[in-house]
């Protein structure tokens, strides 16, 4: 994706610019703490992902120098990350969620939500050269609170929104990381090099202003936020979008205890615990049951719950789906 650079400074003005965003351009990070196929132990499905994922199934989790994560917390107190997606020929579509890739995951206060945000494209920030754009993550469209329990760093993590949210021309997906501490979330990420200078990986500092990845530390390379879209709204069959496993959760609201659940598994068999969480994220219901690689409908009957709004986790060796569900 091309990305055109619409606001420019005068020199005398860039030159301020550059000086005082110089600092942000020497955040170091370590090599690589590992290197892994991720995609031979977690499946990324009905997604769209950044096209630096196609190019190399060699995905990295690479700490910051200081303490912490280039893609995630760190000691630089970043605020957000964020990952762009812009949408090509004017087309329009449903995201109907977010996948996300965690690398490593240490949070011991299970009280803690992370915040998923779906972002326009109208806000301003910084590239590499220094300069504003203003096709960077702006106006939030959507937010959800995810309990931190419900996070697995061995599996994608699919989060499904409660709404569908529209959007148009180009968006952003990012995490709120502002009430985490240095080193308690780590995203995976492609390798440096990989993006291409496409400046599709934002992150926002501790003063409020977004940056691309290339311009802070520098990084060239995409984060494992991924998009879950409803393509059928556009007859989108875009070379990054990779669909795998189907699954539907039935009847949503529950009337009376009774929950089914359609998916299709990418493996010949495999166990699936299913568990409800309460909003805190407090467990109050799990169970194991057995999958194939036919489609297979699971009858999940749940104990009397009082009414109201729970997360359901339908977690396999390599996938954990997140969603929500109404009991009435």
């Amino acid at each position: 994706m091309k990305i055109i650079l619409k606001h420019t400074l005068s020199i005398a003005f860039v030159s301020l610019i550059l000086i005082s965003t110089s600092i942000y351009s020497q955040k170091p990070y370590e090599s690589l703490k590992h290197i892994v196929n991720s995609f031979g132990s977690k499946t990324i499905t009905d997604t769209l992902r950044p096209l630096s994922f196609i190019s190399s199934d060699t995905l990295a989790l690479y700490t910051a120098l200081a303490g912490g994560y280039m893609c995630g917390t760190n000691a630089y107190q970043d605020i957000a990350k964020s990952q762009i997606y812009y949408i090509e020929d004017s087309l329009s579509y449903f995201v109907k969620g977010c996948a996300l890739d965690i690398g490593n995951l240490q949070i011991n206060d299970t009280s803690k939500h992370l915040t998923v945000k779906v972002y326009d494209l109208l806000g301003m920030g910084y590239n590499h050269e220094g300069l504003v754009f203003d096709s960077v993550p702006g106006n939030v469209l959507y937010s959800v609170n995810v309990p931190v329990t419900l996070l697995s760093n061995s599996a994608i993590n699919y989060i499904h929104f409660p709404d569908d949210v529209w959007v148009k021309a180009g968006y952003a997906i990012g995490l709120d990381f502002s009430e985490f501490g240095t080193n308690q979330i780590g995203l995976m990420s492609t390798i440096d090099g990989a993006a291409q200078h496409r400046e599709l990986a934002w992150e926002k500092l501790s003063n409020g202003q977004w940056h691309s990845m290339l311009s802070s530390w520098p990084f060239d390379g995409d984060m494992g936020i991924f998009s879950l879209i409803d393509g059928s709204t556009a007859g989108i069959n875009a070379p990054n979008k990779k669909d795998f496993n189907v699954i539907n959760v039935y009847p949503n609201p529950i009337y009376n205890s009774t929950l089914y659940i359609s998916c299709k598994s990418v493996i010949n068999e495999t166990i699936a615990d299913i568990s409800v969480y309460d909003l805190r994220g407090i467990s109050v219901y799990k169970n194991t049951f057995s999958l194939s690689n036919n489609e297979k409908v699971i009858t999940v009957n749940l104990p009397t719950l009082k009414t109201g709004n729970y997360f359901l986790s339908i977690k396999t060796f390599n996938t954990n789906f997140i969603t929500n569900i109404t009991i009435l």
